[in-house]
C-alpha cells in the first residue's frame, strides 16, 4: 500500500496531478497527504499577524474543498486523506511532512508548455527537485491514464547502488503491466556496456526490459526522438548527488523550445 504527498496550490494543474495519481495507483493507495504551504508576508507587524491568519484560514479552507472534491469524484477511494497546512517555503514544508509521516512518492503538477524543461522555468517545482531527495512524479496537464503502455528509463549507464532506488519505477511497471525500455543517449558513438546491462538484468529480473543505445549530440533531442519512436507515457530519471549527472545535463543547459514543446510525458524522478 502506498502513501503519496501532493502539494496543492488549488489550481487546475495541481488538481489534475491529484486525479492522475489516484487513477494511476487506485486501490494501492493507503494515504493521500494534501499539502499547502503559504509564504510569510513581508509587511509591518500588526498587518503581518492578520495576514498570516487569513492565509492560514484560506489554506485550510482550500484543502478541505480539495478533499471534498476528491471524495465526490472518487467515491470508491479507500485511501485516507490527510491535510497539512504549513507556513514557509514548499521545499521545507515537504521535508517536514516526510520527517513526520512515511511517504513513498511526491506528486506534483507541471505547466506542461515546456515538458522536459518546464521545471527550469517553474521555480517552485525546480527548487523542490533540487532540495528534496525523494521520489517524485511530475505530471503535465496533457497526461492521461487511459491506454498507457510505455515506460522508459533514460540512464547515464552509471551503477545503481541498490534495488530500492528503482522501487517506484518497478511499482509503475507492475501497475501498468508495462515493458521497460532502458535508453542511453550518448554524444559520442554509444557502446554496449555488458557489465551495466547485467546489473540492470539483476535489478529488473521481474520486469520485461530491453536496452537501447542512441547517438545524438543533443541529449534532449535523442530522448525526445526515442519517446516518439516508442510512444512512451512515463520517462524515468535517476538523480545522483554531485554535478555532471544526466539530470543535471537535462535540466541545467540551454535547450531548443521547439523540441521541448513536443514532449508530453510524465516524469518520474528517482534518487540514488
Amino acid at each position: 500500500m502506498k502513501t503519496i504527498l501532493i502539494p496543492s496550490n488549488f489550481t487546475d494543474i495541481s488538481r489534475h496531478a491529484t486525479d492522475y495519481a489516484i487513477r494511476l495507483y487506485g486501490s494501492e493507495l493507503k494515504r493521500i497527504i494534501l499539502l499547502n504551504a503559504y509564504e510569510q508576508p513581508k509587511t509591518g507587524r500588526s498587518i503581518h499577524i492578520s495576514l498570516v491568519e487569513i492565509m492560514r484560514k484560506n489554506s485550510e479552507k482550500g484543502l478541505e474543498e480539495d478533499k471534498l472534491r476528491i471524495q465526490e469524484d472518487f467515491p470508491d477511494l479507500k485511501a485516507d486523506i490527510v491535510l497539512r497546512t504549513t507556513q514557509g517555503d514548499l521545499s521545507s514544508s515537504i521535508k517536514s511532512v516526510i520527517e513526520e509521516l512515511p511517504v513513498d512518492l511526491i506528486v506534483m503538477g507541471s505547466k506542461g508548455d515546456l515538458a522536459l524543461v518546464d521545471i527550469i522555468i517553474e521555480s517552485v517545482t525546480a527548487r523542490v527537485i533540487k532540495n528534496v531527495q525523494h521520489p517524485m512524479l511530475i505530471v503535465p496537464p496533457s497526461a492521461q491514464i487511459n491506454g498507457m503502455k510505455g515506460l522508459v528509463l533514460a540512464t547515464d549507464l552509471k551503477p545503481i547502488s541498490s534495488s530500492s532506488v528503482l522501487k517506484e519505477m518497478l511499482d509503475l511497471a507492475r501497475i501498468m503491466g508495462s515493458h521497460l525500455d532502458i535508453l542511453n543517449v550518448n554524444k559520442s558513438n554509444p557502446e554496449v556496456s555488458t557489465e551495466i546491462e547485467k546489473m540492470y538484468d539483476g535489478l529488473l529480473s521481474e520486469v520485461p526490459h530491453e536496452f537501447h543505445y542512441r547517438h545524438n549530440t543533443n541529449i534532449h533531442s535523442g530522448i525526445y526522438k526515442f519517446l516518439l519512436e516508442k510512444d512512451a507515457d512515463i520517462v524515468c530519471l535517476v538523480k545522483r548527488r554531485g554535478g555532471g549527472t544526466l539530470v543535471d545535463r537535462l535540466f541545467h543547459q540551454s535547450v531548443s523550445r521547439r523540441i521541448a514543446k513536443s514532449v508530453r510525458q510524465t516524469l518520474l524522478l528517482l534518487n540514488d
